[in-house]
C-alpha cells in the first residue's frame, strides 16, 4: 500500500461489485460513485472510500470520463467533484448489475449458500 492510500478498510474492500469484476482501480472508483449516486464527491472522498491513492485516482479518472461513465460536476475550492453519469446507458447498466448482485447474494444468504468469505457456494 502506498503512503497515499488509506490504512483502514475502505468501503470498496470486499464489495460484491469489486469481487466479481476484479480488484482494479477503475472498478473501485465506479463502485464508490454508483453507491453514492445521489451526490457528487471530491477526489479525497472517492479515494478514501475506494481505498486507493490519489495518484491512482488521477491515472484512471480521465478514462472513465472519456467513456462518459463519470462526469465532473463542479469545482469546490480547488477540488473537482465527480459523480456517476446517470444519463449514460452503460453506467445505468453497471448500477443495475450492482443491485442485481445485492439481490443475488441476499437470496444466497437466506438459503445458507455462502462460504466463510460470503461468496456463493458452488453446487
Amino acid at each position: 500500500m502506498s503512503q497515499t492510500e488509506t490504512a483502514n478498510e475502505a468501503f470498496a474492500d470486499g464489495t460484491m461489485f469489486v469481487d466479481v469484476l476484479g480488484d482494479e482501480t477503475k472498478v473501485r472508483i465506479l463502485e464508490v460513485l454508483i453507491s453514492e449516486a445521489d451526490r457528487d464527491l471530491n477526489t479525497a472522498a472517492i479515494c478514501e472510500q475506494a481505498g486507493i491513492g490519489t495518484s491512482s485516482f488521477y491515472n484512471h479518472i480521465e478514462d472513465l470520463r472519456r467513456w462518459e461513465l463519470v462526469t465532473k460536476t463542479r469545482t469546490v475550492g480547488n477540488s473537482p467533484m465527480y459523480e456517476i453519469n446517470r444519463e449514460n446507458k452503460a453506467a445505468q447498466k453497471l448500477a443495475e448489475f450492482d443491485w442485481a448482485l445485492v439481490e443475488f447474494i441476499g437470496k444466497k444468504e437466506e438459503a445458507g449458500e455462502l462460504d466463510e468469505d460470503n461468496r456463493p457456494v458452488l453446487a
